[in-house]
């Protein structure tokens, strides 16, 4: 790994440090009224915090462009040096969010036996898929989902910093509209997820390989946005 590629490691992580901790102090605070709602009346309470964790990634994502490319470049940083740090900085995020996700779910349980809060429901996204949740299986779902969404919204920044607000509503409405053809949502269901069918249920399972599949493609599709992309928003040009 080149100088320039650990100097941005680090202007990336110090860059959301800050985000990380609004997030977490916003998120824990808004546990407290729900704690109270639930210890006061008899409904059930609904906590989904992959949910929550899957959202600020793919905002972190989102956003990670127009916020850290044109300082990039301007202090020596090449193209290819700017996505590849993207990439190792995603999978480290993703890891991270995936750790403090789990320790939050392990905590919330363990607090709710405690405290004998039985109307409290831990939403957990991959209960959806299947029944046999271990703690490493909670990871590695976590870590996949929250791998892809940041990449994704990576994906999106790169084509708004290039081809302006028009590009980018323009690819957005085109994968909206592909998802209506059904051959072409079959595919990414099945590169998302895989089934298998026993004589008594249906056991659904995240597709690892599909996904990292994805996640490849969209990572080869941001280098060619950007590997020759102005440091100026294509908003401005």
């Amino acid at each position: 790994m080149s100088r320039n590629s650990k100097a941005l490691l680090g202007f990336f992580a110090l860059d959301i440090r800050l985000s990380v901790l609004i997030f977490c102090s916003i998120f824990l605070a808004s546990m407290i009224p729900l704690v109270a709602i639930s210890s006061s009346t008899s409904g059930q309470v609904v906590i989904s915090s992959s949910m929550a964790v899957a959202i600020f990634c793919a905002i972190s994502g989102f956003v990670i462009t127009k916020e850290t490319f044109p300082f990039s470049i301007r202090m020596g940083s090449t193209r290819h040096e700017y996505v590849l740090s993207v990439l190792i900085f995603s999978v480290l995020l993703a890891s991270f969010m995936s750790g403090l996700n789990l320790g939050f779910l392990l905590f919330s349980e363990w607090f709710a036996n405690l405290a004998g809060l039985d109307n409290i429901s831990l939403l957990v996204l991959s209960d959806l898929l299947t029944s046999h949740v271990s703690w490493y299986t909670q990871f590695g779902f976590d870590f996949m989902l929250f791998l892809l969404v940041f990449i994704l919204g990576f994906f999106l920044s790169a084509v708004f910093h290039r081809f302006g607000m028009i590009g980018g509503l323009i690819t957005i409405a085109f994968v909206f509209i592909a998802m209506f053809v059904t051959t072409i949502r079959t595919v990414v269901i099945d590169l998302l997820i895989v089934t298998e069918r026993t004589a008594d249920s249906l056991d659904v399972s995240i597709n690892n390989l599909g996904i990292l599949g994805i996640t490849i493609v969209l990572a080869a599709l941001i280098w060619i946005i950007l590997k020759n992309a102005s440091i100026t928003p294509g908003v401005m040009r």
